[in-house]
């Protein structure tokens, strides 16, 4: 049979709530790690999940309204790490190199070095 999953439900929205507390106090200093906004944008997600549709819409009119986001209108610098889209991101661990997932997609001669 299939568990039930409203017991693990609980938990995570339990956990997304107390995140979205916590670090509420905690000013974000770059997007590499998950903070505020990031976790706001989860529990948006996670009701969308859970078809409560209010409660996402608050969630997210939240980040919209509130947050220090907006749409970049230059398609050449939406995935760049300055972006004022960007929420959350991987950190590469060196300056210059792309993260080991942007390598996989970002190359400069042919073939694909992980093909």
């Amino acid at each position: 049979g299939r568990m039930d999953l409203e017991p693990l439900s609980i938990l995570i929205l339990e956990d997304l709530r107390l995140a979205k507390e916590l670090l509420a106090q905690v000013e974000a200093a770059d997007n590499y790690r998950p903070n505020y906004w990031t976790v706001t944008a989860f529990l948006a997600r996670f009701y969308l999940y859970r078809e409560e549709w209010s409660n996402a819409l608050t969630e997210v009119l939240e980040v919209e309204n509130d947050g220090p986001f907006g749409l970049e209108e230059d398609l050449l610098l939406v995935f760049k790490k300055d972006s004022p889209e960007t929420l959350w991101q991987l950190d590469s661990g060196l300056p210059g190199n792309n993260t080991k997932e942007g390598s996989t997609f970002v190359f400069s001669e042919a073939p694909p070095p992980n093909s």
